[in-house]
């Protein structure tokens, strides 16, 4: 028998935050639309970009990013995720 040895897991090491925050956005909507932007070349549904605001802006508790500056990465990381999950994404 084989022994395996675990390969330790961690983030993948860029700042989100940053990012967002370098393209100028200041609300939760301005955030996804850069990030629908930059990972999609193909714009997604209404529904789905509303959808996405709204659980920004749950998570962080308010629409201004600058107010949420020192807990932003997770939420952004999330909604970055679930947008990698799209068919659009698949697709491209």
């Amino acid at each position: 028998m084989r022994k395996l040895i675990p390969t330790p897991r961690g983030a993948a090491q860029f700042d989100m935050t940053r990012m967002v925050l370098d393209s100028g956005a200041s609300t939760t909507d301005e955030a996804v639309d850069h990030l629908l932007g930059r990972f999609l070349r193909m714009p997604v549904a209404t529904e789905l970009r509303d959808a996405l605001v709204e659980l920004l802006e749950g998570e962080l508790g308010t629409r201004d990013l600058d107010r949420a500056r020192t807990y932003l990465e997770d939420p952004l990381r999330m909604v970055t995720h679930i947008i990698m999950s799209t068919p659009e994404y698949q697709i491209d």
